[in-house]
């Protein structure tokens, strides 16, 4: 394979999230780079970089929205420089289903395989990062902060030019155009895009921000937000859902799709509840006032393989101190409770930690059809401090 090393071109990313102004940012690349000639490729694999990388010796401008650890691996060993573009991933699910016509469920994969391909890689690397809710991320200024971050030399009047070409207008008359010489085909407008633009057809949307409210049900913003909860933390999205803090004789609901105290390691919210999945889970209690003594009252559901004989087990924590440990017995009843009374050194946050150990593939939740490695199921708990 031949390595794009800086002698022989530089490698140029547009990487975002699906409906976050990406392809704006990749044709802005592409205006910015016209004098250089580039290749420019959609990948998500090292596989689909395989003929530009045979064939090309300039610069490599690539665009993608959720690329493997091989792609992410090559992005970092070549240096670079990327382009990230982010948005409230509640809005893009809402306009990938609206622009493309497409149900939640296949909007929900594509968005949040892209919302963890960036937190992986953002973690470190020195990108740049423009967000679609702020209106100079998506106009001349922008294309401005672009041309210095590649060490372009540019004019006001050719970043003027690049941003009036790529207008809502502009682009909605381009794709009109495409449309009628016949370019696009019956296929879902998803599937197929313009060869050197990526523009799709119907690919413009309203821009709004928020607009999701009027698109996704009460339960699919509940679902969206918790499985994109760290992007959405990690981007400061969605600040209205923080946890309030909790006063003694509290009552905490995890059913109705409620998951604010779950921090890590939940499967998507159900009606009933939520169950753990994986080895480990944990929940974030904070309190309105210090707390020496904490009571906690935890009614949970044992998966499958905590209720047949063998090796799995589940370890519970409050604050690092272990309260309860269930070993897996066909004895056990589907539903059990666990009490935790404890003194603790003053803290304004209780932890909750449950640590499992051999969690097989769990048989399908009815209704549901997936195998998860579930632990425990959890409806409500009730906490009281002192």
């Amino acid at each position: 394979m031949t390595q794009i090393t800086p002698e022989a071109g530089r490698v140029i990313v547009s990487f975002g999230l699906y409906r976050s102004a990406s392809t704006w940012t990749f044709n802005v690349l592409r205006a910015l780079l016209e004098d250089r000639a580039p290749d420019s490729v959609y990948a998500e694999t090292m596989s689909d970089l395989s003929a530009a990388l045979n064939e090309g010796r300039g610069d490599l401008l690539v665009k993608c929205h959720a690329p493997d650890k091989g792609l992410k691996a090559f992005i970092t060993y070549t240096r670079a420089r990327t382009i990230i573009t982010v948005r409230d991933p509640l809005d893009c699910i809402a306009s990938f289903m609206k622009q493309f016509a497409c149900d939640f469920a296949q909007a929900r994969e594509r968005v949040e395989a892209s919302c963890r391909a960036i937190l992986a890689f953002t973690e470190r690397s020195e990108a740049l990062i423009l967000r679609y809710e702020t209106a100079e991320d998506r106009d001349i200024a922008a294309i401005r902060r672009i041309a210095a971050y590649l060490d372009i030399a540019t004019t006001d009047e050719r970043c003027d030019a690049i941003a009036r070409g790529l207008t809502p207008e502009a682009v909605r008359g381009f794709i009109a155009s495409l449309a009628q010489t016949g370019y696009f085909d019956v296929q879902p407008a998803a599937e197929q895009h313009h060869a050197e633009t990526h523009w799709h057809p119907n690919h413009v949307g309203d821009g709004r921000i928020g607009g999701y409210r009027d698109v996704l049900t009460d339960t699919q913003i509940a679902i969206a937000s918790h499985t994109c909860r760290r992007f959405r933390e990690r981007f400061a999205y969605g600040t209205d859902d923080i946890a309030p803090a909790l006063a003694p004789d509290s009552q905490v609901p995890f059913d109705g799709y409620r998951t604010r105290y779950c921090a890590a390691g939940f499967s998507h919210p159900e009606e009933w509840g939520i169950w753990t999945e994986g080895d480990h889970a944990s929940l974030r209690l904070p309190l309105a006032r210090p707390a020496r003594s904490v009571r906690l009252q935890i009614p949970c559901v044992l998966a499958p393989v905590l209720r047949r004989d063998g090796a799995a087990s589940a370890a519970i924590q409050v604050n690092g101190h272990p309260v309860a440990t269930i070993h897996g017995s066909a004895d056990h009843p589907e539903r059990v409770l666990i009490c935790a009374a404890l003194d603790l050194p003053a803290s304004e946050t209780v932890e909750v930690a449950f640590v499992f150990r051999n969690i097989a593939p769990a048989e399908p939740v009815p209704d549901d059809g997936e195998n998860r490695h579930l632990g425990l199921g959890l409806s409500h708990l009730h906490l009281d401090y002192a």
